[in-house]
């Protein structure tokens, strides 16, 4: 059984753990390997953080806990990759080739965006409160930034890479 073995996980250098997990991320389908993950209790071992977010809850237009937000936020990321990212023409040659670029050993730019997805909201979990029965989550982005650069320290990310996962975190909403 998998999810009791999940951690051993702790025995495996830092490194390899790192390069193993960022491969995972930049492949095709990372949504069903998350999940995969996810079902296996690995993905929480190296991100513990996952097993408090189902019991976020957010309102509309949110129609999912804050976990399968989450989730569903790779899932949408998977589905531009697969589709060659058609939606981003006419720059889609570019962006295809900026997602292939290395940031260092092991870690793509795509690698570190589907990362970055599958956390972009973790300053909810800290930020929430009820604001005449609506779920408001001011300065998420800002603690979530905090939170996702600090996640990024502890799994071996180099300084640039906890940057870049800092700065999506912080600018996830301006596209709003």
């Amino acid at each position: 059984d998998t999810g009791v073995k999940a951690h051993l996980l702790r025995r495996i250098s830092r490194e390899r753990v790192k390069r193993e997990l960022f491969m995972i991320l930049g492949l095709p389908k990372a949504y069903e390997s998350i999940l995969q993950l996810l079902r296996t209790g690995i993905i929480t071992q190296l991100l513990p953080e996952l097993d408090r977010y189902h019991a976020v809850q957010q309102s509309s237009p949110h129609d999912y806990n804050l976990l399968l937000h989450l989730l569903k936020t790779v899932e949408h990321i998977d589905a531009i990759v697969r589709d060659d990212y058609a939606i981003l023409e006419p720059y889609r040659a570019h962006v295809r080739e900026y997602f292939k670029e290395t940031i260092e050993e092991g870690v793509t730019r795509l690698a570190l965006l589907v990362f970055t997805a599958l956390l972009h909201d973790s300053g909810k979990y800290g930020t929430g409160n009820s604001d005449a029965g609506r779920i408001t989550f001011h300065g998420h982005e800002k603690e979530g930034e905090f939170c996702n650069r600090a996640i990024a320290h502890r799994l071996g990310l180099g300084q640039n890479a906890q940057k870049i996962v800092g700065q999506i975190t912080r600018q996830h909403m301006r596209i709003l």
